[in-house]
């Protein structure tokens, strides 16, 4: 009987110690995932420069086909619509991205519209007012980027 009653206590000190082992593996397995998984600076910049980038690209691919002008400035401004509600869509944590974030949602609002206006201008002056919003907010564009780009490079 002593021999079983020291088996099961060698058996339950085991058992014991390989439950806290397991349990503080875990639990670093857990603190590794959750570091793990927290989002860095670099992957909020991301979330907002891929969006911001795939529209650029989509808008760029526009000058290459053989459409007409009016086709081309719906295709953008449909292109700039979709951009706009996936950047407003982002859930971003940081304040300056959020402030960045609603700077280009603004920024693809404007061109949208300016895009529609020269799909069918009213008159001259409408035409030369929404070519004139796409150079101010080429301008502005510009230098957003160069914002962003500043923030998201920066430690």
């Amino acid at each position: 009987m002593n021999r079983f009653v020291t088996c099961h206590a060698r058996l339950t000190h085991l058992s014991v110690s390989r439950l806290i082992g397991l349990l503080i593996t875990g639990l670093g397995l857990v603190s590794l995932l959750v570091s793990g998984c927290s989002e860095t600076k670099v992957d909020r910049c991301n979330k907002l420069v891929v969006l911001a980038n795939q529209a650029s690209q989509d808008i760029q691919a526009l000058e290459t086909q053989n459409s007409p002008p009016t086709a081309k400035f719906q295709a953008a401004a449909d292109i700039l619509d979709r951009a706009t509600k996936s950047i407003q869509a982002l859930q971003l944590n940081d304040p300056t991205l959020q402030g960045f974030q609603q700077q280009l949602v603004e920024l693809y609002s404007r061109d949208r519209d300016s895009n529609r206006s020269l799909i069918n201008p009213t008159n001259a002056q409408a035409l030369r007012q929404a070519t004139g919003q796409l150079q101010a907010n080429h301008a502005t564009q510009t230098q957003l980027v160069q914002a962003i780009n500043a923030y998201c490079q920066a430690p």
